[in-house]
């Protein structure tokens, strides 16, 4: 049988306190959760040229890959890709990515700017060739993460 008893749980409450101290200097939010340094990459970790001639690869093997440049990136984890032309689209983002970091502006704004982009101007803006499929913030996120040439300064 299913009681609400959520009032009588905070009665308890009062009358039996913590004598746990509150979190220092984070407003009472757990460290873990609190606001961290920004993390913000530089423009040469979004670089897609490789070899002598630096020409740009940018290059989605199947689903669960994406060369980058003189690497390969590992989006096996990213469950929520289910198309290749997402993956198609995260190398088209991190191309862009490229562009708009300065090594100042933390990441979660760079991703911010670079779908907004994509949802005032579309995908094709990007890059004209066709195929290329919406990702998430988290996605892309998770893409840059993976990157080996990833240079970052907190901010």
């Amino acid at each position: 049988r299913v009681r609400e008893v959520g009032e009588r749980a905070r009665a308890i409450a009062r009358e039996l306190p913590t004598r746990r101290s509150p979190e220092a200097s984070t407003g009472g939010v757990p460290l873990a959760l609190a606001e961290r340094p920004a993390r913000c990459p530089s423009a040469a970790s979004f670089d897609a040229r490789r070899g002598s001639r630096g020409k740009e690869t940018v290059r989605a093997r199947g689903l669960r890959e994406l060369a980058f440049g003189e690497g390969t990136l590992d989006l096996g984890a990213l469950e929520q890709l289910v198309d290749e032309s997402q993956v198609r689209a995260i190398g088209a983002l991190l191309r862009r990515l490229g562009r708009l970091a300065d090594g100042r502006t933390p990441l979660r704004v760079l991703v911010g700017r670079a779908l907004a982009e994509v949802d005032a101007r579309g995908l094709y803006h990007l890059d004209p060739r066709p195929e290329l499929a919406r990702v998430r913030a988290l996605d892309l996120g998770a893409a840059v993460n993976r990157l080996r040439s990833l240079e970052i300064t907190r901010n």
